[in-house]
């Protein structure tokens, strides 16, 4: 697993925007963001509200567990960064 921290909520949503958008795709038509998850499996966007926190932490680690890699991208100091264990293959590198 691999933990990517940026410095707000608006910055990742930011990212997002433009890793997911027409204007970032290559000659294949693909987006940066289909290209990253081709390479590193599954990507998790760290959610703002508190529903969907679970099922993004859980999809994360799921992704893990079953070998397939996975991509972390949250808020330092955020939810996903305060209190939750990034144990072993969860964190291997931030």
């Amino acid at each position: 697993g691999i933990l990517v921290f940026v410095q707000s909520y608006g910055h990742l949503r930011k990212l997002e925007e433009m890793w997911c958008s027409d204007a970032s795709c290559d000659a294949t038509g693909r987006t940066i963001w289909q290209r990253m998850a081709e390479h590193k499996g599954t990507l998790v966007m760290e959610p703002k509200g508190k529903e969907d926190f679970q099922i993004q932490r859980d999809a994360y680690e799921a992704a893990i567990r079953a070998g397939q890699g996975a991509v972390l991208f949250a808020v330092f100091r955020g939810k996903m960064s305060e209190g939750v264990s990034f144990n072993d293959d969860f964190a291997r590198a931030v």
